[in-house]
């Protein structure tokens, strides 16, 4: 049988129209509150389109608390062709989805010559269920770039192997530097061509010691790189404020171990997603801890049992491994898990899932037609959850409150849901929101603010002064006071309290003197 033959072709055009079909609703959704308007409608770099201006800066400036440079240029050359239509992102998001999985299959096709299991693991992919936050989320746009690359880079990889040389290992690096700079979660490729060693390309069970050796080396230019972008990374969270430090070590390993462990339960049952998993911010119940190092420890010791078929321990490596700048020993924000984090890293599950049951269905020729008809009711499971999911998908609101749904009780999501809401014109269901977030966690900047803004749009100016006054009175922000400071100062000047207003003012510019804003209130008080 020839790897890519008229079946093959017929599979891969099935899968990709498939997975485009279930995806179409989102051509109606909006941008989200939930970053998408950070990222593509009020971002000036990003929505006045392509220019060689704005590709240097991202290159070399951090946007949102992220370095994903080759992310950024899409939406650039998005708005460029398209203007501010969310139609058109969404689309072209879920093209990109679509591309993922036939790769994979092709992949796969071409590394095992297994066509049905390929396309098998490759539908299981277009249609998981917690694939819906990357896809239907214009915001993580970088997610399925860094996957369309991380995919080249191992079809490169995989050309590579069969040839070594200067010319073929340059292509491997080119397409895992585009991965990184796409989303860095890409940077453990050098570790993932590690295992694509072991199982499918075979090349470590049979090379000598010294091949062997060579194999590792090989990595080292690929690791050097990697760290490069991870520190890029790195240094992007901390300037953006994204990133949590001062976390105790035993908080980021206990999330590690939870988040690793919840995955695989949502694996097995993708049902109560959420757009969002709050962390509590201190030691998880240690039940909880324990429990999800058992499941791990009693995964690995099957893993380690059935070592000799390899494609297991490549498998569950693989999740392992592609988890591991997402699994929390280096924490990101106000986040347990997030769905999104497992579109690369499940695919070592399907493998083993796949591959596994067919071996099963081999053994026992009576269950080869029952092993099929559960594959397609499985797939048609996955699709209807799929499509119920998609619609919470729809708009801010309906995002928000289904993570008020699911996830327990938290700040962060009351906040979100109050911008929402306020985006939709609907600022009076908005209030109650803020106003639970404060109570929730009284040193919360953006829900003051966001309070303060509502307060005095509703005519309470007096309370939004409060607002911005009890802010300044904790916040170790200095972005956060100048802001409280200007607002106020505008406030003041409104009521005509030029001396409040000129004081408010002073103590912005000490801030930052160059503040333009600042300054030119200033001087409008002075005439």
């Amino acid at each position: 049988m020839r790897r890519w033959d008229r079946a093959a072709i017929l599979l891969g055009v099935l899968l990709v129209c498939v997975t485009l079909l279930v995806y179409s609703p989102v051509r109606h959704y909006s941008f989200l509150t939930l970053d998408d308007d950070a990222y593509v409608p009020q971002n000036q770099y990003v929505n006045t389109g392509l220019t060689l201006d704005h590709v240097g800066y991202v290159f070399t400036h951090s946007i949102e608390a992220n370095y994903t440079p080759l992310a950024w240029i899409s939406y650039m050359l998005d708005c460029q062709i398209f203007g501010l239509h969310p139609a058109a992102l969404h689309l072209e998001n879920i093209v990109l989805h679509a591309a993922n999985a036939a790769l994979v299959f092709w992949l796969l096709l071409l590394a095992t010559g297994a066509r049905w299991r390929s396309f098998l693991v490759a539908a299981f992919f277009a249609l998981e269920p917690m694939n819906v936050e990357t896809a239907a989320w214009i915001a993580e746009r970088k997610s399925l770039l860094s996957a369309l690359f991380c995919l080249l880079a191992m079809a490169a990889y995989g050309w590579y192997a069969k040839r070594p040389g200067r010319k073929r290992y340059l292509l491997v690096a080119l397409a895992s530097l585009a991965a990184m700079l796409a989303k860095p979660m890409a940077v453990t490729l050098p570790l993932l061509f590690l295992l694509l060693d072991q199982w499918p390309l075979q090349r470590w069970e049979s090379a000598s010691r010294e091949q062997r050796r060579s194999l590792v080396l090989e990595k080292v230019p690929l690791l050097l790189l990697s760290l490069l972008i991870a520190a890029a990374a790195y240094w992007a969270q901390g300037k953006g404020g994204g990133l949590s430090v001062g976390t105790p070590l035993p908080v980021k390993l206990e999330t590690a171990l939870v988040a690793c462990a919840a995955y695989l339960k949502s694996f097995v049952l993708p049902v109560h997603l959420s757009p969002y998993y709050p962390h509590p911010e201190q030691l998880l119940p240690g039940w909880q801890v324990a429990l999800s190092l058992l499941v791990l420890l009693l995964c690995s010791l099957a893993v380690y049992h059935l070592r000799a078929r390899r494609y297991i321990v490549v498998g569950w490596l693989w999740y392992l491994v592609a988890l591991l700048p997402a699994s929390g020993l280096v924490k990101f924000g106000h986040i347990l898990r997030a769905d999104r984090f497992t579109y690369l890293p499940f695919l070592g599950l399907f493998v083993i899932v796949v591959w596994g049951c067919v071996e099963l269905a081999e053994k026992h020729p009576a269950a080869r037609k029952p092993f099929m008809a559960a594959a397609v009711c499985v797939l048609v499971a996955m699709a209807a959850l799929l499509s119920a999911y998609l619609p919470c998908w729809r708009n801010g609101v309906t995002v928000m409150s289904r993570a008020r749904a699911e996830a327990p009780p938290d700040f962060a999501i009351e906040e979100l849901l109050g911008e929402a809401l306020t985006n939709a014109g609907d600022e009076a269901q908005a209030m109650p929101h803020y106003q639970q977030s404060c109570r929730m966690n009284p040193h919360f900047d953006d829900c003051h603010i966001n309070l303060a803004v509502a307060y005095y749009n509703r005519g309470d100016a007096e309370a939004a002064i409060e607002e911005y006054k009890f802010t300044l009175g904790y916040t170790t922000s200095p972005r956060t006071a100048l802001l409280c400071l200007v607002n106020s100062a505008k406030i003041a000047i409104k009521q005509g309290n030029y001396a409040m207003a000129s004081s408010l003012l002073s103590g912005a510019m000490q801030i930052d003197p160059a503040n333009t804003e600042a300054r030119a209130l200033a001087e409008s008080i002075g005439r």
